[in-house]
């Protein structure tokens, strides 16, 4: 059973900072717990923990199924597009760009690294 607000008032001081802060703690928990949930519910986006044994995946929620990646001065976004969708065709689309966009900076060039490989790689960091 629940105290009702009237009852917590008529507490002493330290018993409602008591109850507040476990208040507060357990609402982290649940937020806690709800994200952990999360990363259980299937999702086209996921990381895949490929280190442990057994493999382990942490799906990512998207509601809006784009993701967004930066990395060694490369930002790259990916969109998942729907089968339905009047301007892009069903698939997946990346856009990337360097990070730091200004006039003469950075270009971003698209390798090739292998059969089904590519890699995103700034002038900077080319070798």
């Amino acid at each position: 059973m629940k105290p009702t607000p009237e009852q917590i008032a008529k507490l002493p001081k330290w018993a409602q900072e008591h109850i507040k802060d476990l208040s507060r703690e357990l609402d982290a928990a649940n937020a806690t717990l709800a994200r952990m949930a999360d990363e259980q519910t299937p999702s086209p986006f996921y990381v895949d923990a490929w280190y442990s044994t057994p493999r382990v995946k942490r799906f990512i929620q998207s509601p809006t199924n784009h993701l967004t990646i930066e990395h060694a001065g490369v930002h790259l976004e990916i969109f998942l597009a729907p089968e339905r969708d009047g301007q892009r065709l069903y698939g997946i689309e990346l856009q990337y760009s360097a990070i730091d966009r200004t006039i003469g900076h950075s270009t971003v060039a698209l390798m090739p690294r292998g059969i089904g490989t590519i890699q995103l790689v700034t002038k900077e960091n080319m070798r």
